[in-house]
């Protein structure tokens, strides 16, 4: 920055330019020797720093000058960030050793400062929450092949609780590959993962891993490029006690049942045996058994059902069905209830079947919740109506009453779970307001809509169902064999039960039905019998002490060697029907 009269004139422009850019450049620019005394400083420095030539390297600004003059001897030039009150700045220190001079270059860097801080603070807190969260959180990204399809995906990050979830070490996964860490779900995993990052849609699901046998709910989502981030929830706990509450359920089930069949059997005979001559005060006492009976079964089984659902073991065995049939055999099944009740019930049927691909089993349960609610929920003397008609290619069940009725705001809770909000002093309830919902399940697994209308308080209720119509004229009877269709003329059945009041009873009503039947309460016993026997077909228990169903089942099937085998059927109170083979049927006691 010195002026030198003595230089050639070409050099003294340069050299005049050069002071001209240096001086009027809006950044400060300092020039100091070795030992730190201020020798030129431009306009801008001398505005921002009015007291640095005085103050010199005791200024702020030159702040550690000793250290920086030693990093100098070695290099040529040294930068830093410095905060002088509010504001930081960026220095660059050159050497101009053929001088012996430093020129510190500087710059206003408060707005990058400030950002950074605001980015620190941001990752601080981001790190913090990741690594306090209880949930398990980790980052990946999605190796693509030449193809660009995703074949795999590295671990990027995650955070102590993942690393306690799925037992591993942060320091051992990071930037290994799913296959590597998790070989057995890998294929799997990446399978479920690349849409959340090809299409850019979350996903949220309940999932099991094998690798480290645990149950967890996720969602995922993508954050950028080919990265994406799950969110892990450890829900074993919740499944191990939700298996534990249906393996209740299903031994609850059994033992209930075990009193609660021959009780609605003997009814069943009882009523079946009096005459219309004999008492009848005794009569209707069978028929207050039976009927109560008959509800204790029904709740039984609305439970199992719901255990099954949460578990999504809930099947169906659909077939051709006659929906006109279904009706029918739904509106006998209520009929008690509708006239202890001293309801009216007005049928509307088509005179034409119509057909439907369903489970028959739980069509009928269908049209029986829907029937049996709005029995319940209608006065005494009221009406019932049910309808069938065919629209638009759907088959439509209609069910309409005028009992109490739904306030609008509680259309939307009837299908809840458990929902028992009707107040109904003059209906004894005998629900566990779990039909509905039941219907409602069955409803989508059937491909079908349920629809509930009401017009408020005391202004009835209606329920409309509706099936995809299969279009079809005949009937498919061989869908619907029944046991003595099965079984020819000869109607031979072998009963193995070790509940001696259930397998006697089932002998009575085969017996009233035409059947000859043999009873053995011992699977071994059994099976020698079934050699001279040769039953057509075999109600067997499948809990049974010593030799259980599924041997006896197995040897009797043995034994005939496939020449017109008998029709092998399990029965039992046990809810849940852990495979049907060798079984064709697997009845649950009712």
């Amino acid at each position: 920055m010195k002026k030198n009269n003595l230089l050639p004139t070409e050099v003294k422009k340069k050299l005049a330019r050069l002071n001209a850019f240096t001086m009027l450049n809006p950044r400060p620019i300092i020039e100091v020797d070795f030992k730190g005394s201020i020798l030129d400083m431009n306009e801008n420095a001398k505005k921002l720093f009015p007291d640095l030539k005085r103050k010199g390297i005791r200024h702020g600004y030159l702040r550690g000058f000793g250290a920086i003059v030693k990093s100098l001897k070695t290099k040529r030039e040294f930068g830093r960030d410095i905060k002088i009150g509010e504001k930081w700045y960026k220095q660059r220190f050159y050497r101009v050793p053929q001088f012996e001079l430093i020129h510190i270059y500087g710059s206003d860097a408060t707005a990058r400062k400030r950002a950074e801080e605001t980015l620190r603070a941001s990752e601080q807190r981001y790190r913090s929450l990741f690594n306090k969260i209880s949930e398990g959180h980790a980052l990946y990204e999605f190796i693509l092949d030449k193809k660009g399809r995703p074949v795999d995906y590295k671990f990027l990050d995650i955070n102590p609780a993942y690393e306690h979830f799925a037992n591993i070490k942060y320091a051992n996964v990071i930037g290994k590959t799913i296959k590597e860490v998790f070989p057995k779900t890998a294929d799997e995993l990446i399978k479920k993962y690349a849409p959340v990052v090809l299409t850019g849609r979350p996903l949220h699901q309940e999932n099991y891993h094998r690798d480290i046998d645990k149950h967890y709910e996720v969602f995922a989502y993508k954050t950028d490029n080919l990265q994406f981030a799950v969110l892990f929830f450890d829900i074993t706990q919740r499944k191990r006690i939700e298996e534990e509450k249906d393996n209740f359920i299903s031994i609850m089930s059994h033992e209930l049942r075990n009193p609660l069949t021959p009780i609605l059997s003997s009814s069943q005979l009882l009523l079946n045996e009096l005459t219309a001559q004999e008492d009848q005060y005794l009569r209707e006492y069978v028929q207050i058994i039976e009927r109560h009976a008959k509800s204790m079964s029904k709740l039984l089984n609305d439970l199992l059902d719901t255990s099954r659902m949460s578990r999504k073991q809930m099947q169906l065995d659909k077939k051709m069905v006659d929906v006109k049939a279904a009706v029918g055999h739904a509106v006998e099944s209520v009929r008690p209830i509708i006239t202890q009740h001293q309801q009216a019930l007005v049928i509307s049927l088509p005179r034409h079947p119509v057909f439907i691909e369903a489970d028959p089993v739980r069509l009928e349960q269908i049209i029986v919740n829907l029937l049996t609610n709005a029995a319940k929920y209608t006065h005494r003397g009221g009406r019932v109506e049910i309808s069938l008609t065919v629209n638009n290619g759907w088959a439509q069940i209609t069910v309409k009453d005028n009992g109490i009725g739904i306030e609008p705001e509680k259309i939307k809770q009837i299908f809840k779970l458990f929902n028992t909000s009707h107040d109904l002093p003059f209906v004894a309830m005998g629900s566990l307001g779990i039909g509905m919902n039941i219907t409602k399940h069955l409803m989508a697994m059937h491909g079908g809509k349920i629809q509930v209308t009401s017009k408020g308080k005391n202004k009835g209720s209606t329920f409309t169902v509706k099936f995809p119509e299969h279009i079809q004229k005949h009937a498919d009877h061989d869908a619907v064999e029944t046991l003595v269709q099965r079984t020819g003329s000869n109607k031979r059945v072998l009963i193995v039960d070790d509940n001696k009041d259930i397998a006697y009873l089932l002998s009575r009503i085969l017996g009233q039905a035409g059947y000859s039947t043999q009873v053995f309460h011992n699977g071994s016993k059994a099976v020698k019998a079934a050699r001279t026997f040769k039953p057509q077909a075999c109600l067997i228990d499948i809990g049974m002490p010593g030799m259980n169903g599924y041997e006896v089942a197995k040897k009797i099937g043995a034994q005939q060697g496939g020449k017109q085998p008998a029709q092998l059927i399990a029965v039992t109170g046990y809810g849940q029907d852990n495979g049907r083979y060798p079984f064709l049927r697997h009845l649950v006691r009712s």
